[in-house]
């Protein structure tokens, strides 16, 4: 069948058009494997597809190749993330690490042979508050001491002594004592066995007796001595004056003597 003469210039032009449509197709397709060839693998997911027909290649526009943005702002934040997670683990690490060397340093000490840590030293002991100053009391004044006994004229026999003498101090308004004396001679002895008494005669002036028989209560008796203690009380400073009868007893293996004698001493009154 033949083509009039109208058709053969359309069919022209469209062959013209194909034509174009194939060489802007294959310049880009150079365009785009110039571009992509330093680095063909970078997107080995996408598939390449070539154009099926021409009709589809004709209508593919050119900016289709338009490379995709790429995420900045993700990027940017990954490093402060990072840092919030590493601050975070921080104290975990530490604990790891404290934890780790408490194991080692037991095991060190449980391994044979290994010496023995010294103990932690002891903490300096505090200094002693020193005591409170505490003014000292005055001393009391010592008494001054006893006078010498003041002995009365003694009584000489062939078988004892016997005499009065003070005893300590006196003074007014208080009880003292003064002291009878018998002391055997040669082979006798103070009969232990027998009633010793001293009978007072009527108190001087200035000197009262609390008892006016002292018996056998106030004495000591050994076989070599004899010493009663006889109680009055001057009532005045100076000289007081005791008196009475002393009744006594000395013997032997052979012989007891019985007998009494006055005795009177003077003593001095503060």
């Amino acid at each position: 069948m033949g083509l009039s003469d109208g058709s053969i210039p359309t069919a022209r032009a469209r062959g013209f058009l194909l034509r174009g449509a194939l060489v802007a197709a294959a310049c880009l397709l150079v365009a785009g494997c110039k571009e992509g060839g330093a680095e063909p693998t970078a997107e080995p997911d996408r598939p390449t597809s070539q154009p099926e027909s021409k009709a589809e290649a004709q209508a593919a526009p050119p900016a289709a190749e338009k490379p995709a943005p790429t995420p900045e702002a993700p990027a940017a934040k990954a490093p402060e993330s990072e840092a919030k997670a590493g601050a975070a683990k921080a104290p975990e690490a530490a604990k790891a690490q404290a934890a780790g060397q408490a194991h080692a340093d037991v095991k060190k000490s449980e391994a044979p042979g290994a010496a023995p840590e010294p103990p932690p030293a002891p903490p300096p002991a505090a200094a002693p508050e020193p005591p409170p100053t505490v003014a000292a009391a005055p001393a009391p004044t010592p008494e001054p001491p006893p006078p010498p006994p003041v002995v009365s004229p003694k009584v000489g026999e062939q078988s004892f002594s016997l005499w009065m003498q003070s005893s300590g101090r006196y003074k007014a308004g208080q009880q003292g004592f003064v002291e009878v004396v018998l002391v055997p001679k040669g082979d006798f002895h103070c009969n232990q066995e027998y009633p010793y008494k001293m009978k007072l005669g009527a108190p001087p002036a200035g000197v009262t007796y609390p008892t006016p028989i002292v018996r056998a209560e106030g004495v000591s008796v050994s076989a070599s001595r004899a010493v009663m203690r006889v109680p009055f009380v001057p009532q005045n400073a100076g000289d007081a004056n005791v008196a009475g009868k002393f009744y006594f007893s000395v013997c032997t293996s052979e012989q007891c003597v019985i007998d009494n004698r006055d005795v009177a001493v003077t003593v001095k009154v503060e």
